[in-house]
């Protein structure tokens, strides 16, 4: 699936919103990124703004940036769960009226019919962990290869702990 900054932002907004659990407050020009802590729903510029804001977080900017964007799908895919899979059709008409994709329709079907057997209980939000070297991140190898050894029964674990220490709090 492929879109652009203005593609995505109209995506979330036909989507009626992304409710994220935004969290540390924000004030970052840059991306124009301005949000409390806490739940709120994000729309299109706000949901851009949450998942491109990478300069407030210095040196692990690009770690954080990829946390808030793992949260935005999460959030998408919580709040396509609330509705059943007759809303198939509907959510599938918004996400093709904001993107372009190779896929075939059989394809696009079965993928997005797939979305309503996951417990999203059991998805995580991960990203490698590193050390950040600007300009680049070197995997720590043993932290990194512990996550992948979670992943080797498909799923990784259900503990919330990596949030916490992300933000340097």
């Amino acid at each position: 699936m492929v879109t652009g900054f203005l593609g995505f932002q109209q995506l979330v907004d036909a989507f009626g919103g992304v409710d994220v659990d935004v969290p540390v407050g924000m004030a970052e020009p840059n991306a124009d990124a301005y949000f409390s802590r806490g739940l709120q729903t994000l729309f299109g510029e706000d949901a851009l703004a949450f998942t491109r804001n990478r300069k407030q977080f210095g040196l692990i900017g690009d770690y954080v940036r990829s946390l808030h964007q793992g949260m935005l799908i999460l959030g998408s895919l919580d709040k396509i769960l609330e509705r059943d899979l007759t809303a198939l059709p509907d959510l599938l008409a918004i996400l093709m009226g904001y993107t372009w994709t190779d896929l075939s329709l059989e394809d696009l079907l079965t993928i997005a019919a797939g979305g309503f057997l996951l417990d999203p209980a059991l998805i995580g939000n991960e990203v490698i962990p590193a050390d950040w070297v600007s300009p680049f991140a070197i995997w720590r190898a043993d932290e990194a290869e512990a996550l992948f050894r979670d992943l080797d029964d498909g799923a990784l674990s259900t503990d919330d702990s990596w949030l916490k220490g992300r933000y340097g709090d």
